[in-house]
């Protein structure tokens, strides 16, 4: 930080960004070195062949080469090790180190071409070996430059010009209006020509194209007032996650307490989250853990055969072949296969199911199957493409995999499935629509982010109104109710509701689930369909953080029920926490002592370590860490030395956290939360990430909970509908009951 510049424009890494790739640079040139060497001194007298004159020239040249770059590149790295992040003072020679750099490629690319025409245009009488070490040690300097030209392309910065930042400088004085119409504008077509080259298969459509626009805008003004790079971004990610868990072991005495059938251990509780019980309102009867775990079922369905098959890697495609369509042709299974199937497959039926001896476990009703069955027992199997598809059933593939998947993991049957649309388009996202025979329920269950045009309607965040009796400053997410709206066509086009219901006489709960994307499209299609279903509730499983105005969330809590894992990152998401997040960024960057490259060092040796150390030992190894930020006196040196050092880009620091501060402020009004009440489950004790199940424990708690983005490796890894799942399983099983969260020692005493 800030960008390096050279050659007359800005690139997209800084000049202490250079230690790690050029230690693995010289690596390979040591180690080429090295057998070069050796090579030519075990065959110093086989030169003597015909024009065998050339390749001791050329092994001499590659020689002298590799140490001159070699002694070149130790300079470079110990001059991008030295000062802090915002003190550049000590590296202002990268620039013309890399000139220097620049020039020894020119004739170490002369000599590659002169060798390839050696090694490849003549013949020689010379010992076959050598000719082939110049062969190899050709091929090898081809290979390495181009690494070396995709790494050049990969830190091109196509607005870097220098003259275009002199130009955006000067007119900064005259105010951000000019500022913004010159650099946004051309940022943000630099970020859109990428997104369509990224979904390149889906940037034809112009609704697509105009997502693409509103997308590379916000993207460009979101970045168009700092001057970082990406590692820049990483290490202050670090820093962040390093002042979490340094105020999480300052809040270890937070207990959270619940009455279960089984009791959990205490343990700690992250310091984000925390808030009076007396605030949080009482959850309805229905949201009970056993509910969630049951219809979580059908939101983990409706992703179809890619996340079954994710999720069951040895036996998903045997498993999923008995719920394809049905057949009269008939072969013969081997015994073996049979028996495979009967040991890794459980079959879920409705308590009305009659046929082989059953056995209820866990709410579920499972065939009991006999390793002993005639091998002669026919099974059914479709030749897929000669079938037509199935009324209910629309934009599945042929063999409908998808449908099929909804079967296995819901345990439903064919005539409980009602209808079935995996069709997928901008604002246009799969649902499906059955009926729960055990809870006497209607259920429509949405699926989550699982394609281009999903992370587009995602991505396309502008808050648009909605019309709610009673309930001020409503706003919702605006593509999300875009999609609820299409559901409900679909929904009311084909009477698809009445046809559920027909099913299921006397009964009129209606229940509406999703995960991820789909959470957010069920909670605000729960809010369109409730003036018509009285007896409607929501189940939103890990839904976006901004989705809805905190009035239309509050309004929703006496029928949606949200269930967040963890440290998710997706419930966190909001142009408000995205801008905190940019601000603590460059106020950790501004207060950081280390160099760049032992914060990234740091921070890799952590994730690395975590997968092998408890949660005490790494409490203990914690305390005994060197400390990335400054405080104190410490704080004063570092931070005067380097004003001292690079004061213009420490006034540009102070300029965009004033900025980022200011747009923080006035994005208040516009807060958006995760909808209703909020059951928020953590790891009473962690599993590490490398391996092992971590014991959970669950409370209630408010939207504004969610206000902070925690850094963390498993902040993607908790938004998997599968992490849900498990977890939700794990309470169920041990009949947990959630409470709402204790007090702050620093609340009970305000």
């Amino acid at each position: 930080m800030p960008g390096l510049v050279a050659f007359n424009r800005r690139w997209g890494i800084g000049s202490d960004d250079l230690v790690f790739p050029i230690i693995i640079e010289n690596c390979f040139r040591f180690a080429w070195l090295i057998a070069i060497s050796v090579v030519f001194h075990v065959n110093k007298d086989a030169f003597d062949c015909s024009s065998g004159h050339l390749l001791r020239i050329y092994f001499i040249g590659v020689i002298t080469i590799l140490v001159t770059s070699s002694v070149m590149n130790i300079i470079i790295i110990h001059t991008s090790m030295k000062g802090t992040i915002t003190n550049v003072k000590p590296r202002r020679g990268i620039p013309i180190m890399l000139y220097f750099k620049l020039g020894l490629l020119v004739p170490e690319t002369v000599w590659v071409v002169l060798g390839t025409y050696w090694a490849f245009g003549k013949s020689y009488e010379c010992d076959s070996a050598v000719v082939w070490t110049v062969k190899g040690a050709v091929l090898f300097a081809w290979v390495a430059g181009f690494f070396m030209l995709v790494g050049i392309l990969l830190v091109f910065d196509p607005v870097g010009t220098q003259k275009q930042k002199n130009r955006i400088a000067r007119r900064m004085t005259h105010g951000s209006e000019m500022r913004l119409s010159d650099s946004v504008d051309t940022a943000s077509k630099v970020w859109e020509m990428r997104c369509r080259l990224l979904c390149c298969c889906v940037a034809f459509k112009q609704d697509n194209r105009d997502a693409f626009t509103d997308v590379s805008k916000l993207v460009a003004d979101f970045f168009q007032d700092v001057d970082l790079v990406p590692t820049d971004i990483a290490a202050g990610l670090i820093l962040i996650q390093h002042q979490q868990m340094c105020r999480g072991r300052e809040l270890m005495s937070v207990r959270v307490e619940g009455t279960a059938g089984q009791s959990r251990p205490d343990g700690p509780r992250p310091a984000i989250s925390v808030m009076s019980s007396a605030n949080c309102p009482v959850p309805e009867s229905w949201m009970t853990v056993k509910m969630m775990s049951h219809f979580m079922r059908y939101a983990l369905g409706s992703y179809g055969w890619p996340f079954y098959l994710y999720t069951n890697l040895l036996t998903g495609l045997c498993k999923l072949a008995t719920k394809c369509k049905p057949t009269s042709s008939h072969i013969k299974m081997p015994r073996f296969l049979r028996s495979f199937m009967n040991r890794f497959q459980k079959k879920s039926y409705s308590p009305l199911h009659t046929g082989n001896p059953n056995i209820y476990k866990h709410g579920r009703w499972y065939e009991v199957l006999d390793d002993n069955e005639d091998d002669t027992r026919l099974q059914s199997f479709q030749c897929c493409a000669c079938m037509r598809s199935s009324e209910n059933v629309s934009f599945d593939n042929a063999c409908e995999c998808h449908t099929a998947a909804i079967k296995k993991v819901t345990g439903i049957s064919d005539q409980d499935l009602v209808y079935v649309s995996f069709h997928n388009k901008f604002k246009e996202i799969p649902f499906y629509v059955a009926v729960d025979r055990e809870h006497k329920s209607v259920v429509i269950s949405i699926r989550g982010t699982l394609s281009l045009e999903d992370a587009l309607v995602d991505l396309s965040a502008e808050g648009m109104p909605i019309d709610i009796e009673g309930v001020e400053n409503a706003y919702v997410h605006g593509a999300m109710l875009d999609c609820a709206n299409y559901i409900k066509d679909r929904l009311d086009t084909l009477q698809l509701l009445t046809k559920a219901f027909d099913l299921l006489p006397g009964c009129s709960r209606l229940v509406v689930v999703g995960h991820s994307l789909g959470a957010g499209v069920a909670a605000i299609l729960s809010i369109l369909l409730k003036p018509r279903h009285g007896d409607l509730i929501c189940f939103a499983y890990s839904p976006p953080g901004g989705l809805m105005s905190p009035s239309v969330s509050a309004h929703v809590q006496s029928y949606v029920c949200s269930v967040v894992v963890g440290k998710d990152l997706v419930p966190r998401l909001g142009l408000p926490t995205m801008n905190d997040l940019k601000t603590k960024i460059m106020q950790a960057l501004d207060e950081c002592k280390l160099p760049k490259h032992r914060i990234l060092a740091k921070g890799c040796l952590r994730i690395a370590c975590g997968c092998f150390t408890s949660p005490e030992g790494d409490a203990e190894t914690a305390g005994r860490e060197e400390p990335l930020l400054d405080s104190g006196s410490g704080a004063r040196y570092s931070i005067n030395a380097a004003e001292d050092a690079a004061p213009q880009h420490r006034k540009k620091l102070k300029q965009a956290l004033r900025e980022a501060v200011i747009q923080s402020s006035t994005e208040t009004e516009w807060l958006m939360t995760p909808p209703g009440q909020i059951l928020h489950i953590e790891e009473a004790e962690e599993g590490g990430l490398c391996g092992g199940t971590p014991e959970y424990c669950a409370s209630w708690v408010r939207p504004d909970s969610f206000n902070e983005i925690l850094i963390s490796p498993s902040m993607v890894l908790d938004h998997f509908p599968d992490v849900v799942q498990d977890a939700l399983q794990q309470l169920h099983d041990r009949t947990y009951v959630p409470q709402a969260q204790p007090a702050r020692p620093s609340d009970a005493t305000a």
